[in-house]
């Protein structure tokens, strides 16, 4: 899906949007028809740079349940290049907050996860602190 989101243009997306895939994306974060699996929300996760203007809507959907217990470094710099953190600076460090806070392991992510925080552009204090905070918390530093 992920490739096949890549290869479309914003119309087409939309279309595959509304036409299924939000309401895909809703029931199986409502564990319908059975659990939602770790490696569906890992998959899920990885599909998030290729959403372009359906990023926030996607994010609002993912951040319901717990996050993935892990994310690759090759979905963090994807997620990086994707430049949406330059349109979607609220999603972006709330999707970033929500992984620190639940514990999402990342096989790296110091310039990726720190390119992704510099541009985030706009934020407020509180989601500022909160995104330090979850990072400390970790004991991490970027």
């Amino acid at each position: 899906m992920g490739y096949r989101l890549g290869d479309m243009d914003d119309n087409g997306k939309k279309v595959l949007w509304t036409g299924w895939l939000k309401q895909y994306l809703t029931y199986r974060y409502e564990n319908k028809p059975t659990m939602l699996t770790e490696k569906e929300k890992e998959l899920f996760l990885s599909w998030l740079p290729e959403l372009g203007q359906l990023f926030e809507e996607a994010v609002n959907i993912i951040c319901k349940d717990k996050m993935a217990q892990h994310i690759d470094t090759l979905s963090l710099r994807r997620l990086d290049k994707s430049k949406l953190v330059l349109q979607y600076p609220h999603p972006m460090i709330r999707l970033l907050t929500k992984m620190l806070n639940d514990g999402t392991k990342f096989d790296y992510y110091g310039e990726y996860l720190g390119n992704i925080y510099r541009e985030c552009k706009g934020i407020s204090q509180e989601e500022e602190k909160e995104f330090q905070e979850a990072l400390l918390k970790r004991g991490m530093s970027i």
